[in-house]
């Protein structure tokens, strides 16, 4: 194993976010360890060229690099852990279990395994069983924020609202700057009907991840609730839109049935009711605007999904 490989490895091994040096530290391996033949390199290599793949998320590939790492060393159980994830983000959810469960074989106390097993039955809509193996997690390691926040979004998908809010405040007690925790709380309010504390999470959210598709697409789910905020909600919608307008369909076509029931009606209902304020109050026009705006969209997804 090259030198470089010997300090890139435990970075990777994290599975956390790479800073800049770490970038460049992966690029550069991975230039050196492809000048040398496949019968050459070692498991550790083959697994670098396996994590460079699924960050340029050639999954392909990244499965081929795994595979050659455990061939080469069958009891390499970050290989196997790393090639269930790609498993579970290409749904190829059977293979994602085997692999899991020989990472755990190998290595019982392996709790980033636990936690992609959980992950796999989240997405597989096994529900009850992702929050068995998260709560059992969390029982093993109560420092881990990601098994709170995928314990919250477990919960929310169930309709237990409360216990989701509690699931993501306790991720957030552990990373208080978490965009992403205080995005998926706020949704959880929006949802439980508590729209100032739904808005009050997204702006916080907005000022840490920035203003893109997504955080727009979520503030003005939740201003489409205020009569008074119509303008500002469609205005919400269209620069959501206009920045990716194929998103609601990706979300129809890649979100579980569940998410999906659950956002459809949403936005169903906030169509009734904005065509109940028009027939109540008269026309308005960007209440009109909002109207055929969600109306086009949604008929573009269902069409899809």
């Amino acid at each position: 194993m090259t030198e470089i490989v010997d300090r890139l490895l435990p970075l990777l091994l994290e599975n956390a976010e790479l800073s800049k040096k770490g970038v460049d530290l992966l690029q550069k391996a991975h230039k050196q360890i492809l000048r040398k033949s496949d019968a050459d390199r070692t498991p550790e290599e083959w697994f670098v060229l396996g994590y460079y793949a699924q960050q340029v998320q050639q999954n392909d590939d990244a499965l081929a690099h795994f595979t050659q790492a455990v061939l080469k060393n069958p009891e390499f159980e970050a290989a196997y852990k790393f090639r269930a994830m790609v498993c579970i983000d290409t749904q190829q959810f059977e293979d994602a279990e085997y692999d899991l469960n020989k990472a755990l074989e190998l290595d019982p106390s392996y709790t980033d395994a636990r936690f992609e097993r959980a992950r796999m039955y989240h997405e597989m809509d096994e529900d009850k069983k992702a929050m068995a193996e998260l709560k059992e997690l969390i029982e093993l390691d109560n420092e881990f924020a990601d098994a709170y926040a995928l314990l919250g979004s477990t919960s929310e998908k169930t309709g237990d609202y409360d216990g989701a809010i509690k699931a993501f405040a306790s991720a957030l007690e552990l990373d208080p700057d978490n965009g992403h925790y205080l995005t998926q709380r706020g949704l959880a309010h929006y949802f439980a009907g508590n729209y100032e504390l739904a808005e009050k999470d997204l702006l916080a959210a907005q000022k840490i991840t920035g203003t893109n598709h997504i955080t727009q697409f979520n503030m003005a789910l939740v201003l489409s609730e205020h009569p008074d905020k119509v303008k500002d909600a469609y205005r919400s919608f269209e620069k959501a839109f206009k920045k990716a307008p194929d998103m609601l369909n990706h979300f129809y076509e890649q979100s579980g049935k569940l998410e999906r029931q659950r956002l459809d009606g949403r936005l169903d209902g906030i169509i009734t009711s904005q065509k109940a304020e028009e027939e109540k109050n008269g026309s308005q026009f960007y209440r009109q605007q909002l109207i055929l705006l969600l109306e086009r969209k949604l008929t573009e997804a269902r069409g899809r999904s």
